[in-house]
């Protein structure tokens, strides 16, 4: 008997489905099972196209080595004026990039949700909502925070960086301890009225010392399902072809990968990789051979570049023959999303191709099986040229002025080492008397000298004026041309300019910036979409699951009359019990015809705007006689003047707000109560009264709830006027 003996049970025996249940369908095999020539000649076309990309970008790829070495601080590889001379770098792509990804991260990250969706029809307004619950926790899950972060690094410094999104079955193997059970024990046991769970432990097999013998077995399991985002650097991305303007012209996008033995051999059990083009691929050595590894094996007298080929038991199962030389052995391959004509019909559809390209063979040829249709590979970039691929950052466009500030750091530098050892110093002729071998120099001792005039002391030139001005402007032409401040340099006091001129410069560059910030936003928007469609496509059993939090101080009632914390779920307050509501949608939901739209687009990521804009909007509303009153409003006004600070007690406040506006609300309703039976008491008491006084006649004046006559009641007029035909009539 198997420690995990729930795989030895049949499925409707493990999910109480009944014996004439339908069998699950079988699984789609995606591969496109072309001939070894077709393959070839494919394989030849995408290794021709990603040479000529990589001769096109190779320029851009040195310089974009030269930006990385500038945000790092590192110093640059050029030779000194002398030895010793200063080579420190200048610190302004450093701050100004990391500025820029902070405000990235601000505006678009931690807005709450990162997303709004919009109904495109009028059918998908109902669903609106639950679409943004399940989008949001989904990208929660799978850690696109961090995976926001990494790109906007890499936009400030690159200005492109690939992303992919895929769904993944991440799996680990673990060791489990295993049993035997012999079944004539088992059977002997029951027979003679053993109970049978104690007839299967005494069934199991033990050693001579009456132990249990436990064998150790290893087993796959997965331990995540579900969206899986990767970073791509520049570096190690390809789109295809080179030539084009618009990354929605490519017909290949995809990523450069190494991969092991091990991990060719795994592919080809799971069906993603084609048997014999792996097994070709391992006799050949690694692309890049580890030194250090090929001494060691040498050393263990393994010959490293053995042409033997691993054994494969059957079709899928890998043998026991397979050396360390064929596992730890790695080639550098492209994995892309492709667009051709593969099933022959005259239109062109995406497929997974992974090829090793310096011997041009395709290990893996898949069709796309994704519902949204698109490749899962997306190219961000940060500041779009006019007809041109690939986007500028941060780190390019102050490559000069980093340059120039870094000379001018490393003559300031050079300076003060020149006036520390020339201080004091001086030039002497013959007709001085003074030989300096013979004289030792001490603080406070004299000179002695035939002819003073024959000393003169070596002049050491002040640091020009004008390169710290220069210095100055430098910083001053990168804030402008970045749309940022440096926080590390400070600020610089001019006190010719007046406050309304700061603030006009300043709101320009939020401007500027709020625009750089909109654009990655809008290619954030593409990229949660294929999401939508990949949560939607493997939905389980139709089902979407998704986890809301708990409303800071929102409770709801249950059944057995218990407060509990509530999470709102579709525009409704649902029990969120430990704080946090999980609940599932169906699938289908998630297909609606919806836009999703950022939500950074309408947040202002610089913190003193939007301080200013929070205050000005609550004090508008405390002063507006439409709001004044309105305790909802201003509760979702002082939460975004919290959210405006980043003040991190923000929940807890807004807690106890909505604990005080529900104690207030229930005080209203029950006075409202009170009140309502208070009239009703009053009605009965004068309709009693009035039984009492039998045939009195109505009073005037007197509701007719309290027992009086309606005006105009039994066809008689109003009480001081005449019918409204005979007043219409003067």
């Amino acid at each position: 008997m198997s420690a995990n003996y729930a795989d030895e049970i049949p499925d409707d025996q493990q999910f109480g489905l009944p014996d004439e249940s339908p069998p699950p369908a079988a699984p789609v095999d995606y591969t496109i099972r072309w001939d070894a020539d077709r393959r070839k000649r494919l394989a030849a076309r995408i290794c021709h196209e990603i040479r000529r990309y990589r001769e096109a970008v190779q320029p851009r790829l040195d310089l974009l080595a030269t930006w990385r070495r500038d945000w790092e601080l590192q110093a640059a590889d050029v030779d000194p004026p002398w030895d010793g001379a200063a080579n420190v770098p200048s610190s302004l792509t450093r701050s100004h990039c990391d500025n820029h990804s902070t405000r990235l991260n601000q505006q678009i990250i931690h807005s709450t949700p990162p997303l709004t969706v919009k109904a495109r029809k009028r059918e998908a307004l109902e669903v609106v909502s639950l679409i943004e619950d399940v989008l949001e926790s989904v990208l929660e899950e799978a850690e696109w925070q961090q995976t926001a972060v990494e790109a906007h690094q890499e936009l400030a410094i690159g200005g492109n960086v690939f992303i992919r999104v895929t769904h993944e079955d991440k799996v680990r193997r673990r060791p489990e301890h295993e049993v035997v059970e012999q079944e004539e024990n088992l059977a002997a046991l029951v027979a003679a009225g053993v109970p049978p769970p104690i007839a299967m432990f005494d069934a199991l097999k033990r050693d001579r010392r009456g132990r249990v013998t436990r064998y150790l077995q290893w087993r796959w399991e997965t331990y995540y399902s579900g969206i899986e985002f990767k970073v791509i650097p520049f570096e190690d991305g390809v789109i295809l072809p080179a030539t084009i303007r618009d990354p929605e012209q490519a017909y290949g996008i995809g990523e450069k990968l190494t991969l092991r033995g091990d991990e060719l051999l795994r592919g080809v059990k799971q069906k993603r990789y084609f048997r014999d083009a792996v097994m070709d691929l391992l006799t050949r050595p690694s692309d890049d051979p580890d030194e250090y590894q090929v001494e060691r094996l040498d050393a263990e007298g393994i010959d490293t570049d053995t042409g033997d080929m691993p054994t494969l038991d059957g079709e899928t199962e890998v043998g026991g023959n397979v050396s360390e030389v064929h596992l730890y052995r790695q080639y550098e391959c492209y994995n892309l999303c492709w667009q051709g004509d593969f099933n022959g019909d005259g239109e062109m559809e995406w497929a997974v191709v992974t090829v090793h390209e310096p011997s041009e063979t395709i290990l893996g040829l898949r069709y796309l099986d994704y519902a949204h249709g698109q490749p899962y590979y997306s190219l961000l970039r940060y500041i779009p040229r006019v007809r041109q691929l690939f986007g500028q950052g941060i780190a390019e466009m102050l490559e000069l002025y980093h340059d120039a500030d870094a000379a001018l750091l490393n003559d300031q530098i050079n300076h003060a080492d020149l006036v520390i050892n020339m201080a004091a110093n001086f030039f002497y002729d013959k007709s001085a008397g003074f030989n300096p071998d013979k004289w030792e120099f001490k603080l406070g001792r004299p000179i002695p000298v035939t002819n003073v005039r024959g000393i003169l002391p070596i002049p050491v030139p002040p640091f020009p004026a004008e390169h710290t001005q220069l210095v100055q402007q430098i910083k001053d032409r990168t804030e402008l041309l970045t749309a940022s401040s440096n926080p590390s340099l400070g600020k610089a006091t001019d006190t010719q300019k007046t406050l309304g001129e700061v603030q006009i410069v300043m709101g320009a560059s939020n401007l500027k910036f709020e625009e750089l910030a909109a654009k990655v936003a809008l290619q954030w928007a593409k990229v949660w979409d294929q999401v939508r469609w990949l949560v939607a496509q493997y939905g389980e059993g139709g089902e979407v699951p998704f986890r809301k939090v708990a409303r800071p101080g929102a409770t709801i009632q249950t059944e057995d009359g218990q407060s509990v914390p509530a999470a709102m779920v579709g525009g409704q307050l649902v029990a969120a019990e430990g704080g946090f509501h999980f609940g599932t949608v169906p699938a289908e939901l998630l297909q609606a015809d919806v836009d999703l739209v950022p939500t950074g687009l309408a947040q202002l990521s610089d913190l003193q705007t939007r301080i200013t804009q929070a205050t000005l909007v609550q004090q508008l509303l405390l002063q507006h006689p439409l709001t004044a009153q309105d305790m909802e409003t201003q509760k979702i006004a002082l939460d975004a003047y919290l959210q405006a600070f980043r003040y991190p007690q923000r929940e807890k406040i807004m807690e106890r707000v909505e604990q005080v506006v529900q104690a207030r609300m229930q005080a209203m309703q029950q006075a409202a109560v009170i009140e309502r039976q208070g009239l009703q008491q009053g009605a009965m008491v004068a309709g009693a009264l009035q039984a009492a006084q039998g045939a009195a006649p109505p009073q005037e004046g007197v509701p007719p709830e309290m027992g009086g006559e309606a005006p105009g009641a039994g066809g008689m007029p109003p009480a001081g006027g005449a019918p409204p035909m005979a007043r219409g009539m003067g």
